[in-house]
């Protein structure tokens, strides 16, 4: 029985090489974001420190909750560093492999 040529689909999954750069550029910023909630932390201990009443009240009540948001956006991006570094692309192909015929198909 002689070999005989067909085509066949393969597949390759792999991660892009742009990712974990990608990735590593968001958690820079990342970094740089938390470094930004972390000074509005300390102004703010300054602030309420240095004033009573009123407008101490205030101020606590507006800028309270903001490093913490601030946090939550790192923490996002720091997330989506991560998704990014997990994804896989598949590319398909079709290549000729030569095969052994082990029946004649169709002769019957």
């Amino acid at each position: 029985m002689p070999y005989v040529e067909i085509e066949v689909r393969r597949s390759r999954t792999f991660v892009p090489t742009e990712a974990h750069g990608i990735a590593a550029s968001w958690r820079g910023i990342a970094k740089e974001i938390k470094g930004v909630a972390e000074g509005l932390r300390v102004l703010g201990s300054a602030l309420e420190a240095g004033w009573a009443g009123n407008a101490r009240d205030h101020f606590l009540r507006e800028f309270g909750s903001l490093p913490g948001e601030v946090d939550g956006c790192a923490e996002l991006l720091d997330s989506l560093a991560g998704q990014v570094e997990s994804i896989t692309v598949t590319e398909w192909e079709t290549v000729t492999e030569r095969v052994w015929q082990t029946a004649n198909v169709g002769t019957e």
